[in-house]
């Protein structure tokens, strides 16, 4: 009876004094979970894995890591459309975003034979202090999103954040490494899974992919199989 309520008269009488609008560009919509209109999702710079710029990063990643490959959806635009979707992800709440963008990614996982391959979908941890203060981690809605289309399977407590770090966003690229330096591992009764399995770390934006880097090496140090990196954005 609730819902009915819900979606027969509040959401009506809501819609008319405050129309649905796009959370990037305001213009009138109609209402949806993303609240993201058709053409901003259009305008989004997709990440070209056939371009010489994305091949450069992809070794430039996987040199002398434990990572193995990489696959991101979209370019990252400074201050564009992405940024904002991405912030409304993260700090306004809005979880549905997540989980739309990570359907996006898992068209792209379940188009390659190497990523649709991977036994687990494992989602770049929170220190639970920070997750807290935010109250989700985005990276596990993302891996939603991502099992829906591909039907791989998440787990979102495998790996632990041990330490509270500061924000990567202004860090120099050293300073990025040593900031995740030793900040991850895995939850003692998890080890014996890992061993020999194929793994897609999650996160929303790879800039210098310290974090994933570190991820992947906790993994590799438990015997993990093929270590695979995903995400929404590729800031480049």
């Amino acid at each position: 009876m609730t819902g009915f309520i819900r979606r027969h008269l509040i959401e009506p009488v809501r819609d008319l004094i405050c129309p649905p609008v796009c959370l990037t560009c305001d213009v009138l919509i109609d209402e949806n979970v993303s609240r993201i209109c058709e053409a901003c999702w259009k305008g989004l710079l997709p990440a070209d894995r056939r371009s010489r710029k994305w091949r450069e990063t992809r070794r430039r990643f996987t040199r002398g890591t434990s990572l193995e490959d990489l696959l991101a959806c979209y370019l990252l635009d400074r201050d564009g459309r992405l940024q904002e979707i991405i912030h409304q992800m993260k700090y306004r709440g809005k979880k549905s975003l997540g989980v739309e963008l990570g359907r996006r990614l898992g068209e792209a996982i379940r188009r390659s034979p190497v990523f649709s391959s991977a036994h687990l979908l494992v989602p770049v941890p929170l220190h639970p202090l920070k997750e807290r203060e935010r109250g989700y981690n985005q990276s596990e809605y993302i891996c939603r999103g991502v099992r829906e289309v591909t039907g791989i399977p998440e787990d979102a407590s495998l790996l632990l954040r041990t330490r509270y770090t500061e924000t990567q966003t202004l860090l120099t690229v050293e300073r990025r490494k040593t900031n995740v330096l030793g900040a991850f591992a895995v939850r003692p009764d998890g080890r014996r899974a890992v061993r020999g399995r194929r793994f897609i770390i999650v996160d929303d934006v790879i800039t210098t992919g310290a974090t994933v880097t570190a991820c992947a090496s906790v993994l590799r140090s438990h015997g993990a199989g093929a270590l695979l990196a995903a995400s929404v954005a590729l800031a480049v």
